[in-house]
């Protein structure tokens, strides 16, 4: 019995189709780069569709710089906050400059770890501009060309599986 094939990143199967699964984009709307041909047997765990990851790879680049600054940036920062610590204590300083050096540092690391955890979202997201095979199967059908854009919920070729 085979079944209709959505691709959300995860393979989810749903409802029951005649005698193939239907792979859509559901995910990402984008460019497809690798797309195979009709009749083409996929192994498992082999690549299905892959979207064109160029926009993501270089917002994830960016990212990287920034937090490499950011970091610096903290170090900066931690040695303001250190000296004027040193500082207060003979009150060469008042305690609002004090104040706000240390609450800087202490901004400037919410800051890295803010940016940590959004780099950390774009290399997840990145999974998904793959689609791998979950099993042996054969492409039925190819829906869109390789090098087109494909739309959210697009069906984008359709496979059978293979036993």
């Amino acid at each position: 019995m085979k079944k209709r094939l959505l691709i959300t990143g995860i393979l989810t199967m749903l409802t029951i189709s005649s005698y193939a699964e239907l792979v859509t984009s559901s995910v990402y709307t984008g460019t497809i780069t690798e797309l195979p041909n009709p009749g083409t047997v996929i192994k498992k765990g082999s690549i299905l569709v892959k979207f064109d990851d160029t926009p993501i790879n270089a917002q994830i680049e960016a990212l990287k710089a920034d937090i490499e600054a950011t970091k610096l940036l903290i170090a900066n920062k931690k040695d303001d906050c250190d000296r004027v610590t040193k500082l207060i204590d003979k009150s060469a300083v008042s305690k609002n400059d004090y104040q706000d050096a240390c609450y800087d540092y202490e901004t400037a690391k919410v800051t890295l770890k803010m940016k940590e955890a959004e780099l950390a979202k774009l290399e997840s997201d990145k999974t998904c501009f793959t689609i791998v095979a979950p099993y042996d199967c054969k492409i039925c059908k190819v829906f869109i060309m390789q090098n087109s854009g494909t739309d959210i919920g697009q069906e984008i070729l359709e496979v059978e599986r293979l036993n």
